[in-house]
């Protein structure tokens, strides 16, 4: 059974009719990107625009425009964040990689590091390593290039050549990037204890033309992509060193998918935009078999837009709805599927507001503590004690 939802407990708008309209107006064209150190969430608005929202000490959702703090630099695509949610790099709509940073002072500074000798324009979203010193994407000429820190903490790039198509991945120690290249084959580049790049074909070891972006999976169980026939299937290297594919569509039902998979980081299975824009959960269940459950259906119906995002803590789904709108799925304390409009949430929010964001920029991150302590003055405390609600384990045996 998936972890109970430790964001359940959200205060619902006043009157959903009157925020509607202003909601619409923080409509989103994205998919979120998700860091690991709060409850926060990236996207790109429909206006262009990097927006944070997060879900602060009063259990509402809040949003804040980076873009315009940051001098009012518009991207396209998808962001990548940094596991703290303090670094986010995106492609600007000038094909410039941007990277958003939140400063010692507070405030969200962007630097272009596209703006070097040479040609660094790049045509797709970025993929950032797991420690946050290097930045995989593609450039304006199909070519994978790599953006990196070097001892001085300065920003230096290389080219690795290669037919690249989409978004790459990284693997957990960041040795391997998984991509997709332009004959729609998997592939992989893997640097030596040398330093150097060495590439080799996946399809060719484990057969299927793919057409998605790769994602690995957070504990290192192989990577999922959508193959060329629209089925969720899973690569991953056995224990005679060789590459397998295991097409998981097929074990649980036959279910073609839209977009590209969001592993969970347990390990447990898969969240994905089925071919009927729904979204659906693939998990490998106690007995050793994969399963999909439409999440859609189970909570009211609600089509989706875009490619999901996992929550690093277990706390539910986020994804870009058929609307524009951002959705929160989550299982919740009876045990059933629930769904959450965070663009009303944060358009409510922001209705709601008398006063302008603190001059110093913390609000950036977490809404000054006078707000909070105004807001919590103001709801009435049951004072009652809460009765602690149990966790559910969810641990299932993936690969065995």
């Amino acid at each position: 059974m998936p972890p109970m939802n430790p964001f359940r407990f959200y205060f619902t708008p006043e009157d959903d009719t009157e925020v509607g309209h202003e909601a619409n107006a923080w409509a989103l064209v994205g998919d979120p990107a998700l860091p690991h150190a709060n409850r926060s969430i990236f996207i790109r608005r429909a206006d262009n625009h990097l927006v944070h929202l997060f879900f602060n000490g009063s259990g509402e959702w809040e949003q804040w425009d980076i873009s315009q703090q940051a001098g009012n630099v518009t991207i396209s695509g998808d962001p990548a964040v940094s596991r703290d949610g303090q670094s986010v790099f995106a492609r600007r709509t000038d094909n410039h990689l941007a990277h958003f940073k939140f400063s010692s002072i507070f405030q969200w500074e962007q630097f272009d590091l596209s703006d070097r000798e040479g040609d660094w324009l790049i045509s797709d979203d970025p993929v950032l390593a797991p420690d946050g010193r290097a930045v995989f994407v593609r450039r304006a000429d199909n070519h994978l290039v790599h953006f990196y820190l070097d001892n001085d903490d300065e920003w230096q790039v290389t080219d690795l050549g290669g037919w690249v198509v989409g978004r790459p991945a990284v693997s957990i120690d960041g040795r391997v990037i998984y991509l997709r290249r332009a004959d729609n084959h998997f592939a992989q580049l893997f640097l030596t204890d040398s330093g150097e790049w060495v590439q080799s074909d996946i399809t060719e070891q484990a057969g299927g033309w793919v057409v998605g972006s790769p994602a690995t999976s957070p504990i290192g169980r192989g990577v999922f992509l959508r193959r060329a026939d629209n089925h969720l299937v899973h690569y991953y290297f056995n224990a005679d060193s060789e590459w397998e594919q295991w097409d998981i569509s097929e074990l649980a039902g036959g279910w073609a998918i839209g977009g590209d998979p969001a592993p969970t980081y347990d390990g447990s299975g898969v969240f994905v935009r089925r071919a009927d824009n729904h979204l659906a959960h693939f998990y490998f269940n106690a007995d050793g078999t994969w399963e999909q459950w439409d999440i859609s259906e189970l909570a009211g119906g609600w089509a989706i837009g875009g490619d999901p995002a996992v929550s690093p803590d277990g706390s539910g789904v986020f994804v870009r709805r058929a609307d524009n709108h951002l959705a929160h799925f989550y299982f919740n304390a009876d045990g059933e599927w629930e769904q959450w409009d965070l663009s009303v949430q944060a358009a409510s929010w922001d209705a709601s507001r008398h006063a302008a964001p603190a001059a110093d920029g913390r609000g950036m991150l977490a809404p000054p503590l006078r707000k909070i302590e105004r807001r919590l003055a103001a709801r009435k405390v049951d004072k009652a004690p809460k009765e602690e609600v149990p966790e559910f384990d969810w641990k299932y045996l993936m690969g065995h």
